[in-house]
C-alpha cells in the first residue's frame, strides 16, 4: 500500500470503505490527515462495521462526503 499513497499528502477522499484496510493505513501513517470517504452502496458500511474494530469513523478528520450537504 505505500507504493499507492504519497505520504507528504494530507487529504485523501476513499472512494468506498470495503474492509477499512487504506482509511487504516491513511490514518496509522499520516500525521494530521484528513479523510473524506464515499460510500458507493449502503451495504459498504455494514461489511466494514463488521469486519473493522479500530472505530476510525468516529475520529473528528474522517468524514463521509455527502453531496447533498448544506453548506453554511
Amino acid at each position: 500500500m505505500k507504493s499507492e499513497v504519497k505520504l507528504t499528502h494530507k487529504k485523501f477522499i476513499l472512494v468506498g470503505l470495503g474492509l477499512g484496510y487504506h482509511l487504516d493505513y491513511l490514518i496509522e501513517n499520516i500525521e494530521d490527515v484528513e479523510v473524506q470517504y464515499i460510500l458507493l452502496d449502503e451495504q459498504e458500511m455494514k461489511i466494514y462495521l463488521e469486519n473493522n474494530n479500530k472505530n476510525h469513523l468516529k475520529l473528528t478528520n474522517v468524514k463521509k462526503f455527502n453531496a447533498l450537504q448544506k453548506k453554511s
